[in-house]
C-alpha cells in the first residue's frame, strides 16, 4: 500500500517580536450623560500612527476589551499628534479596580501587522462604597429614600459626589444630583419602572474624578407594592426529636414584591384544608415531632407582605 504525500500547504502568519510604550496614556472617569464607561486616551510614537490601532485588540489588564462601537481620532491636546480616544465598560472595569491598591492600569494592543504597544498609568481610584441600595430592594414610587455610601478620604479637600440612576442595567445612566457633600442622598423615587435599576456614587475632589461605587445587582422601581412571589422550593428534615423546615427567601422583580413574613401551614392531605402552625420573618422553622398529629403531613409555606400572599 501507497500512502500519498501530503502537499505543504502555504499559511501566512503574522508575528509581533517588538512592543512599544506609548507616547501618552490618559485616564478619565469622569460620567457623561448616557454612557458612563470608562475613557481612555492612548498616543503612539512615531512613527506609528493611532488610525492603524486594532480596536478589537485593545484591553486593560488582557481582560477588559475597548468598546467595538466607540472610537474618536482628534488632537485634543493640540501636539500636532493624533490621539485614539477608546471607552470600556466601567461596570467590568470596577469589579478589577476593586481588587488592586494603588492601582496600576495596564492598557495593551496591536498596530495592525506591525507591532503591538503596551502602556502603564498610576491612577487614584477611592471607592465610596454604595451601601444602599445595593440589588435585590423594591423601590416603590413617590416613597423617600436614602441612598447611602461611605465618604472617601481627600488628599486636598473633602470630596464632593455625584448620584446617578440606571434603568436598564448600567447601560445608560442620568444623574439624579451633584455637589452632595455628605454620604447620602434622600431621593424621591420616580420615573418609569423596571426591574434593571441601579444607583452609581461618584467622587470629585479639585475638579476630577477620584473613583466611584455601583449597585453590585438590580433593584425593582414600582408604582405600587405587589404581593410576593410563589415559594419555589420547601425542604424538610426529620431529626429524632424534631423536624426542620427551610426554604429561601423569595426574589422581587417587577410583578412580585418582597416578603415581610412567612406563614407556615399544615394538613394531613395534599389537598388541605391547611392550618397555619405558625409565621416567621426568617427561612426556616424549626419544629416538635411531638406537634405532628399521625403518620404524615403535608406543609406549605406562604410568603406575605401587605398587599397580600401569591394566588395558590
Amino acid at each position: 500500500m501507497v500512502v500519498p504525500m501530503a502537499c505543504p500547504l502555504p499559511v501566512p502568519v503574522t508575528f509581533h517580536v517588538r512592543e512599544v510604550t506609548l507616547a501618552l496614556m490618559d485616564v478619565d472617569f469622569t460620567p457623561k450623560e448616557g454612557s458612563n464607561d470608562v475613557e481612555i486616551m492612548l498616543q503612539l510614537p512615531a512613527p506609528y500612527d493611532v488610525a492603524d490601532v486594532v480596536i478589537s485588540t485593545v484591553s486593560i489588564w488582557g481582560e477588559l476589551f475597548a468598546n467595538p462601537s466607540y472610537s474618536v481620532l482628534e488632537d485634543r491636546n493640540g501636539d500636532g499628534t493624533r490621539e485614539l480616544y477608546l471607552r470600556f465598560d466601567s461596570v467590568g472595569f470596577e469589579k478589577w479596580a476593586v481588587q488592586v491598591d494603588p492601582l496600576t492600569v495596564t492598557l495593551t494592543g496591536e498596530v495592525r501587522d506591525t507591532v503591538w504597544f503596551r502602556g502603564d498609568e498610576v491612577v487614584r481610584f477611592e471607592v465610596p462604597e454604595l451601601t444602599y441600595p445595593d440589588g435585590g430592594e423594591f423601590l416603590i414610587s413617590g416613597e423617600s429614600v436614602s441612598i447611602s455610601w461611605t465618604e472617601c478620604t481627600g488628599q486636598s479637600s473633602r470630596p464632593v459626589y455625584e448620584v446617578w440612576l440606571s434603568r436598564d442595567g448600567s447601560q445608560t445612566w442620568t444623574m439624579l444630583a451633584g455637589n452632595v457633600e455628605l454620604d447620602s442622598f434622600d431621593w424621591v423615587v420616580s420615573g418609569p419602572i423596571t426591574g434593571q435599576a441601579r444607583v452609581r456614587v461618584y467622587a470629585w475632589e479639585e475638579g476630577e474624578v477620584i473613583g466611584f461605587s455601583s449597585s453590585e445587582e438590580d433593584f425593582v422601581i414600582q408604582l405600587q407594592l405587589l404581593p410576593p412571589a410563589p415559594l419555589e422550593t420547601l425542604l424538610v428534615d426529620k431529626g429524632p426529636t424534631d423536624f426542620s423546615l427551610t426554604w429561601q427567601a423569595v426574589a422581587v422583580d417587577p410583578n412580585h414584591g418582597p416578603a415581610d413574613f412567612y406563614r407556615v401551614l399544615s394538613s394531613a392531605l395534599a389537598q388541605g384544608p391547611f392550618v397555619e402552625w405558625a409565621t416567621t420573618v426568617g427561612t426556616s422553622l424549626d419544629l416538635p415531632i411531638s406537634t405532628q398529629t399521625g403518620n404524615f403531613l403535608h406543609y406549605r409555606v406562604v410568603p406575605q407582605n401587605t398587599a397580600g400572599e401569591p394566588p395558590n
